[in-house]
């Protein structure tokens, strides 16, 4: 079968067929590089709705050989490269949060994956996807040693690359800073007044679909008693979408701690703000008559005129 019907038979679906005839073509010719990738691939969609283990193991069996096959011939190519580390990552992402913990990179071969990412690194245009799996690869082998640095390079790839561009750097540079943040948090590597200097210098660059990034964040603030910076964190977080129960038990628990902290002395405008948005908008939580919001505003505006 000629080469172009071959990928009409990949982009059409028809995977069993476009793999009997990549199979044969390859036994002709084993210098494909294009092909032996889309073989890798075809046998990812065919194993598709078996569920994410049995990808496991198409992984194994099949796209890695494959893909390796194809580097062998072309060792900077691209496209393979790139789907090489795509498709092991997101499968041992999937299984993590499945509770089924399952690795294609170990101890064992690691090299072979840090040794690809840096490739994609050294590419110009595929340096963000690089970076992105050097960082995910570390991740996945708990190597926070080795992980430290390679999250601060790709912090410094992202300010630069990006600089010109607000949206863009913030949302990138934000993946791998909440990363670094939580690594030092975890292992201690810096000491308070550092993981401190660096939440404050940074954290108004910070934005994350994750709500629990920044109660997270709050209670790293806490606990360095850093009360200020956790309330910014609080109040950029009570500007997101808040739906679900265990943020708003978050919410309400911090309500009660300022309450502690405002009896101790504690005063800052914004606080009272946050005081007031918690009490309208959770009085049931709280245990509250619904109105207490409002005739506690009225109190603050007679105590703080000019606040």
């Amino acid at each position: 079968m000629e080469e172009k019907n071959i990928y009409d038979l990949f982009y059409s679906g028809q995977l069993d067929l476009f793999i009997i005839e990549g199979e044969n073509q390859l036994r002709q010719n084993d210098q494909d590089v294009t092909l032996w990738t889309h073989l890798a691939i075809a046998y990812h969609d065919q194993a598709f709705y078996e569920g994410h283990e049995a990808i496991f193991d198409v992984i194994q069996e099949k796209m890695i050989p494959y893909f390796q096959k194809a580097l062998a011939i072309e060792p900077d190519n691209e496209t393979t490269l790139y789907h090489i580390l795509n498709y092991v990552l997101d499968n041992q992402a999937t299984l993590a949060q499945i509770g089924r913990p399952k690795f294609h990179i170990t101890e064992g071969n690691k090299g072979l994956f840090i040794e690809y990412a840096k490739k994609l690194i050294a590419s110009p245009n595929m340096s963000g996807y690089g970076h992105n799996y050097l960082t995910n690869i570390y991740e996945g082998l708990q190597d926070d040693t080795a992980m430290l640095p390679v999250l601060e390079a790709s912090i410094d790839f992202v300010k630069e690359t990006f600089k010109d561009e607000r949206e863009t750097l913030d949302h990138n540079f934000s993946i791998f800073w909440i990363k670094k943040i939580y690594l030092l948090d975890r292992t201690k590597q810096i000491n308070e007044s550092n993981i401190l200097a660096l939440m404050e210098a940074d954290f108004k660059h910070f934005i994350s679909s994750n709500e629990m990034n920044y109660v997270d964040l709050a209670e790293i603030a806490y606990e360095n008693k850093a009360i200020d910076l956790a309330l910014q964190i609080l109040l950029k977080l009570i500007k997101g979408e808040n739906s679900a129960l265990h943020i708003h038990q978050e919410l309400v628990k911090w309500h009660t701690r300022f309450d502690e902290l405002i009896a101790e002395g504690y005063e800052h405008p914004e606080v009272f703000y946050y005081q007031l948005i918690i009490e309208r908008n959770y009085s049931e939580e709280i245990g509250i008559p619904l109105d207490y919001y409002y005739l506690h505003a009225l109190k603050l505006v007679d105590a703080y005129p000019d606040s």
